[in-house]
């Protein structure tokens, strides 16, 4: 059996191509992940998520840095709403081991859109959110402006 001079250089330069972008990848990996954001939903305000590829970062900390910064713009779909008020920034990013710190903006605190969710209920969205995407982070103390806010096991007892 003969082979012809052209498939030879075509089945070359198709393994040529394939060795480069597999070693592009490893090297360079995929630079986009895929994250899932949960927003209350219009008509029950039942929690739902939505799936975005946001862009890979250099460390975990600036993973979840953008995961939060870009859940704070909102809901790509119109039957979600908000989970966060309008103008509320992301003040503070710290990962230190297993546990998160995030530190927000005061405008976190107004609660005036009429039938949202209460505080404790954003904060238990927003830590589902983390421990769904972020699996390794085991503790998320949230904090508006440094102040903390309290653990979700005292509000409940407190409630009762």
């Amino acid at each position: 059996m003969v082979i012809k001079r052209t498939t030879l250089i075509t089945a070359s330069a198709g393994l040529l191509f394939l060795a480069v972008s597999m070693l592009l990848y490893g090297f360079l990996g995929y630079p986009r992940v895929s994250r899932v954001f949960f927003f209350p939903t219009d008509p029950d305000w039942a929690v739902r998520g939505e799936s975005r590829d946001l862009p890979r970062q250099d460390t975990p900390e600036k993973n979840v840095e953008t995961y939060v910064s870009e859940w704070l713009l909102g809901p790509l779909g119109i039957s979600h709403r908000r989970l966060f008020p309008r103008g509320t920034k992301l003040n503070a990013v710290f990962l230190r081991k297993d546990t998160l710190y995030l530190d927000f903006s005061s405008i976190l605190l107004n609660r005036s859109i009429e039938g949202s969710l209460s505080l404790r209920e954003l904060a238990e969205v927003l830590e589902r959110g983390i421990h769904h995407n972020f699996p390794r982070i085991k503790t998320i103390l949230i904090s508006v402006d440094g102040e903390p806010l309290p653990p979700l096991q005292e509000s409940l007892q407190e409630g009762e």
